[in-house]
This record gives structure tokens, C-alpha cells and sequence, in this order.
């Protein structure tokens, strides 16, 4: 087997560095794809930035600073990451580049491509991306996280809150993946199911936005109590305004996930449309000689043949009187 740098064993040369974040992986891919001469959309490019550029904010900005000791900043980098991140990166069609730019070994052995639609097409991923498993996984990991110990977990530990961030992170790129990723997945559901499972699963994460409003026991309690704050809101009022935001901020991922299940079901409709007219179909004309016509012209002239009224017969051919 040879190196990865050798010639038809990788996609590193010799001597290359590799990328050390995604934004550069990301561009890196959309570089050789161009000058390979293909194109990319730059749509999906801004779409990878912003979402990597939203996780960085969440994480590393206000939200990830303030997240620890208020309850209501905690839910903004929450929402953020398990819900408006993953809609962006779903979007950049991450795997769909990969796939375009990381080359084929033809040694037999198996390369980064290799090894991606392996994962790409694994079993368990396979039931992970069902429609039904993608939305109770989103809705059941929102009510088992602030209703169980995990909340006080990873608000008091580092590696709780980082297991946390990763989880949802997943979770919601699988949702988002399921109902309008672009490029391979394990599992195609028709897109009607997609609309369907769209809106019962922000039906439900509504309800849990509108139950946890209602409620009025302290999340965290044990947490927050602790850190005895005499800046800001008071524990009860910050709790009130973070269930507002848990409530409010999902509708604009919904928001653009709608859009882009739109276009997407647009674009495979269209795409059915001209395979079907370019589809020949065999019919016969007056002359018995077999010809191609398109469908669309075949069912043209069959309407035409249908409404036209039918020629006189000649002379000869009348009965006589």
C-alpha cells in the first residue's frame, strides 16, 4: 500500500500542511474543486463561514462567558448551537465537497474518501437518519437534559459541558441533515415525510418551550444558588426569560430550514420534470415507421389527433344513396 502522499494513495502531497480548522478544510476543498475547473456554490461557502462562525460565537463569545451563571445565556448558546449551527453547516453540504474534492485511491486500499462513505453509509447511521429517530432524538435530548442531573453536570464540570456542546451539535446536524441535506445519506425519506416530520417536531419542541414556561420549579437550583450573584436579574426572572428564549429562538432555524427544504423540493421536481421529457417514448406514424418523439410532443400530438375534427372521406368512399 502506498503513502498517503504518493501519487493515487492520497489527496496530501508530500510536504503539504494539513488544514488546522474547518473554515480552512472547508476552503481548502472549494480551492481544488476550481482548479479543477468545477464550481461551487458560494452560497454554501457563506453558509460553512457563518456557521463556524456562530459556533465560535456561542462557545468562545458572550454566551459561552455568561453561559455558567446565567440561565438565560446558557439557552442562547444552547439554541445556537443545537438548532441554528447545524442548519448552516447541513446547508454548506459539507460531505458533498469532501466527496468532490478528496481523490480516489486506485490501489484498491482505502484513503479519507474511502473511509467517509463508509461512515457515510454505516448501519447505525443508517437508523440514526430515519425521520422518526432524527425528531425524538432532537425533542427527547431537549426535555432528558433540563429535567435530569445531566444540567447540573455540565454546568458544573468542564468535560459535562463539553460532551453537552458536542451532543447537541450532533443531534441537530442530524435532524438538519435528514430533512434537507444535500449529497449522500444513508436514508432518502420522500419529501412530503420530510414536511411532515418538520412540523410535528417543532410542534413538540414548542410544547416543551411552552411547558418549561409554565413551569416554575428553578433549573439548576443547586448551581446557580451556589454561585450566590448580586449583579443582573434575579434567579427567578433570569429562569422566566430563558424559557422565553428557549421558546422563541427556535422558530428561526425552522425559519430557514423551511426555505431550504423548499428549494430543494423545487430543484427535484424539476430535475423529474426534464428527465421525464427527455425520456423517448416509441410510437407509430400513418406511414407504420417507428419514431422517437419526446413526451411532451407525443402528448401534444395526441391531443391535437384528440380535439382536431376528423378530415371528409373522398368520394369514393361514401355510402351511396
Amino acid at each position: 500500500m502506498p503513502p498517503v502522499g504518493s501519487p493515487g494513495g492520497g489527496w496530501t502531497r508530500p510536504g503539504a500542511r494539513s488544514p488546522s480548522s474547518p473554515q480552512a478544510s472547508y476552503l481548502l476543498g472549494v480551492r481544488r474543486m476550481h482548479r479543477r475547473g468545477d464550481h461551487w456554490p458560494p452560497g454554501r461557502t457563506a453558509g460553512w463561514l457563518g456557521g463556524c462562525t456562530a459556533l465560535l460565537w456561542a462557545t468562545n463569545g458572550a454566551p459561552g462567558v455568561y453561559g455558567d451563571v446565567l440561565f438565560s445565556m446558557h439557552v442562547v448558546e444552547h439554541m445556537t448551537v443545537g438548532m441554528l449551527v447545524p442548519v448552516l453547516l447541513v446547508v454548506a453540504a459539507p460531505i458533498t465537497l469532501a466527496l468532490c474534492a478528496l481523490r480516489r485511491r486506485t490501489d484498491g486500499g482505502r484513503g479519507p474518501r474511502e473511509w467517509l462513505l463508509e461512515l457515510v453509509h454505516a448501519r447505525y447511521l443508517r437508523l440514526l437518519t430515519r425521520a422518526p429517530v432524527a425528531g425524538a432524538l432532537l425533542v427527547g435530548s431537549l426535555m432528558g437534559f433540563y429535567y435530569t442531573p445531566a444540567f447540573g453536570i455540565a454546568m458544573s464540570t468542564l468535560t459535562g459541558h463539553v460532551l453537552m456542546t458536542a451532543h447537541f451539535l450532533t443531534v441537530g446536524y442530524m435532524f438538519a441533515w435528514v430533512v434537507c441535506g444535500p449529497g449522500p445519506r444513508p436514508t432518502r425519506p420522500t419529501y412530503p415525510l420530510r414536511l411532515v416530520m418538520l412540523i410535528v417536531t417543532m410542534a413538540f419542541h414548542a410544547f416543551v418551550g411552552v411547558s418549561m414556561m409554565s413551569g416554575r420549579e428553578i433549573l439548576g437550583e443547586a448551581w446557580f444558588s451556589r454561585l450566590d450573584r448580586t449583579w443582573g436579574p434575579s434567579l427567578a426572572e433570569d429562569q422566566y426569560l430563558g424559557r422565553a428564549l428557549a421558546w422563541g429562538l427556535g422558530d428561526y432555524p425552522v425559519a430557514v430550514l423551511t426555505a431550504a427544504l423548499a428549494i430543494a423540493w423545487i430543484r427535484s421536481d424539476n430535475r423529474e420534470s426534464r428527465r421525464y421529457d427527455a425520456k423517448p417514448i416509441w410510437t407509430t406514424t400513418r406511414s407504420s415507421r417507428p419514431t422517437t418523439l419526446t413526451s411532451r410532443r407525443w402528448l401534444r400530438s395526441t391531443l391535437i389527433a384528440r380535439i382536431a375534427p376528423a378530415p371528409p372521406l373522398p368520394p369514393t368512399a361514401r355510402t351511396p344513396t
